[in-house]
């Protein structure tokens, strides 16, 4: 989960102020982890000077990007089956945006960030209630923490637990069966 301080805050504008590459500034005390989901066997080591700019097409780099470390997760599996996810933790926050920026560009690497496993308890939550906004063709999503959005007749309402949005969904359903839509 990302964690930045003022400290840290302080240091990316005094990096921006002195015209360093957005790349290449001090090492910031900053580390953060995402997590790629379809990666390729081959993708693998403690730097990722290597494959990680070929992975996602970036242009020569006048840093190399730099991780603190990186892992699969989960048990090995057979060639044929689907890579395991793999962990990676950066030592720089600008170097994981240009990452993560480079990998919305490119469709077969999915990259996220590597949330705490309660905010994943938490998200998991709202599975039943957003299979129903599917169901009903409603718009919605997850704010971080663990926060559902859902757009209806151009107002967004925000949920901060299930059985609030349950409550709006029923009223949904009631509103459409009586309208016959």
């Amino acid at each position: 989960m990302e964690r930045r301080t003022s400290k840290d805050a302080d240091q990316d504008t005094a990096t921006t102020e002195h015209g360093e590459s957005e790349l290449c500034g001090a090492k910031e005390e900053i580390l953060l982890a995402i997590r790629c989901l379809n990666s390729r066997p081959d993708w693998m080591g403690s730097d990722g000077k290597g494959w990680l700019p070929e992975a996602l097409d970036l242009a020569p780099l006048r840093c190399p990007i730099l991780l603190e470390r990186a892992h699969r997760v989960g048990p090995r599996r057979d060639a044929g089956d689907p890579p395991r996810t793999l962990i990676m933790k950066f030592q720089s926050y600008k170097q994981k945006m240009l990452v993560m920026k480079a990998a919305k560009e490119k469709k077969d690497v999915r990259l996220y960030n590597d949330l705490a496993t309660e905010v994943h308890r938490q998200r998991k939550k709202y599975d039943n209630v957003r299979q129903q906004l599917r169901s009903l063709g409603l718009r919605h999503g997850i704010m971080p923490p663990a926060k559902l959005v859902v757009t209806y007749r151009e107002q967004t309402h925000t949920f901060n637990m299930p059985t609030e949005a349950q409550e709006f969904i029923n009223k949904i359903k009631e509103e459409r069966g009586g309208n016959n839509d």
